[in-house]
């Protein structure tokens, strides 16, 4: 059966990756991103993957006096799926230091994501139905030296997400909070990767689409950072606050 999917965030690696398992799918999809050539470029691929249709809609996301109307157009019909994911990285030496740069990390991955699932919230409850996926990261598991700028801004987003989705559930909608480990992206092009966690986005985005199909309550991906969260999470802060992690 066809369905109808939006993706917020849509020119992201990961959201690209998620769209492209949806096409393959016959899915009808509408796509959410602030750049219209990135997007023209995505629906050509979508649809050579077999999208029965695709829309796009050109949006900044931190202009919030507008995400009423983005809403409304995506809400024209019902929505089955909907995946949020965007957001930005930036360089944790400036951001530890400069505070416009930390706004502007914590506006787009926390405060834009808070604006839009506001407005979300009536629409699904009263359509009663539906899949929502919220992109945060591992990051947002527990401060740390390295990054704790853009960690705290997931934290936001991923404590928002877990009271969000008990709303949800009481009229029928699931909510998937979704934290991806470091993944081989255009974010993050400007770091040094290498090593057995650096992962690719095809299988991360093959992973965030069945998890919303199963309705998993949070999914961590590769499945291997759940393992590895949870010892980071129980090392002791006299012990931890000395590592460079």
């Amino acid at each position: 059966m066809t369905k109808n999917v939006a993706v917020i965030g849509a020119t992201s690696g990961l959201c690209h990756e998620a769209a492209r398992n949806w096409a393959k799918k016959g899915y009808k999809l509408k796509l959410v991103a602030r750049s219209e050539i990135k997007l023209k470029a995505l629906e050509a691929d979508l649809v050579s993957h077999g999208a029965t249709d695709v829309e796009v809609f050109v949006y900044d996301l931190l202009k919030y006096e507008l995400h009423e109307q983005l809403v409304s157009n995506l809400f024209c019909e019902p929505v089955d799926i909907l995946l949020i994911g965007h957001g930005t990285l930036s360089d944790q030496e400036l951001a530890k230091t400069d505070f416009d740069i930390a706004r502007l990390e914590i506006e787009s991955n926390y405060l834009s994501f808070v604006s839009l699932l506001t407005k979300f919230l009536p629409k699904f409850k009263n359509q009663a139905f539906g899949s929502i996926g919220v992109i945060t990261s591992v990051a947002g598991d527990r401060g740390r030296k390295s990054n704790y700028v853009y960690g705290s801004s997931k934290a936001g987003t991923t404590a928002f997400v877990d009271g969000f989705r008990a709303e949800c559930g009481e009229f029928g909608v699931k909510v998937t909070t979704i934290k991806p480990g470091i993944v081989r992206t255009a974010m993050t092009a400007h770091l040094s990767l290498d090593g057995p966690v650096i992962s690719e986005p095809g299988p991360v985005g093959r992973d965030i689409v069945k998890a919303m199909e199963k309705g998993y309550r949070v999914l961590y991906t590769p499945f291997f950072w759940r393992i590895i969260m949870a010892i980071v999470k129980n090392i002791p802060s006299i012990i931890f606050d000395k590592t460079k992690f």
